[in-house]
């Protein structure tokens, strides 16, 4: 839709932990026009991807962080923006007073069918990065996850969240709106995208790539 076709950089974010740069992998995220910070499960190469995040973040390039990728993005803005040294998600670190993502309500011990999972509306606030990209202030999208922000958090830092459930309680889009496109999304935006129409968080975050 954008008229272009990307180059595809793969960087694997444990080698990024330790700060040897192995391989250039530092300077191969450099040299991208954007990025996207995946979804998935585990601790492996969690650090590594908070440092991206970071390195994305304050280069200014344009950044979208899919369900753990923006995790990932408040974990690290907790850290480095608000200030919360401990800051983590319960899912890498048994939690503590500074959780910034915790285990949805009820799912304590269980796993499988209690994930959040299948299309649930999200409320997008207005005058936010979010409503700029949707033009709309509601919107439909498909999820599957089990951590999420933890609504302490929501309430201490609004302008992060532009984007929540029906009842306001969920985090579903996280930006930081003085960068030209640092967005998260709880939910996954691949399972709304056809070839005859993407979705409007990618053709966004391509075209505030530097084309």
């Amino acid at each position: 839709k954008c008229k272009v076709y990307p180059e595809i950089v793969w960087i694997e974010s444990s080698n990024l932990e330790n700060d040897i740069y192995p391989n250039g992998t530092w300077e191969d995220i450099s040299k991208c026009e954007c990025a996207i910070i995946p979804g998935g499960f585990g601790v492996r190469g969690i650090l590594g991807m908070v440092k991206a995040a970071e390195y994305l973040r304050k280069s200014e390039i344009p950044t979208l962080g899919i369900c753990l990728g923006m995790q990932v993005m408040v974990v690290e803005a907790a850290l480095n923006i608000w200030g919360l040294k401990s800051a983590n998600s319960s899912e890498f670190k048994e939690y503590n007073d500074e959780s910034v993502i915790t285990l949805i309500d009820g799912q304590d011990g269980k796993k499988g069918g209690t994930m959040r999972l299948g299309s649930m509306k999200t409320i997008i606030r207005e005058g936010s990065k979010a409503h700029d990209i949707y033009k709309k202030t509601e919107t439909h999208e498909r999820h599957r996850h089990r951590y999420e922000v933890n609504p302490l958090y929501m309430e201490k830092y609004p302008e992060y969240f532009s984007g929540n459930s029906q009842d306001y309680n969920i985090a579903d889009i996280f930006e930081i709106k003085t960068n030209k496109f640092y967005v998260g999304c709880q939910f996954h935006p691949e399972y709304k995208t056809h070839p005859s129409e993407c979705h409007p968080l990618f053709e966004n975050l391509i075209k505030s790539a530097s084309l």
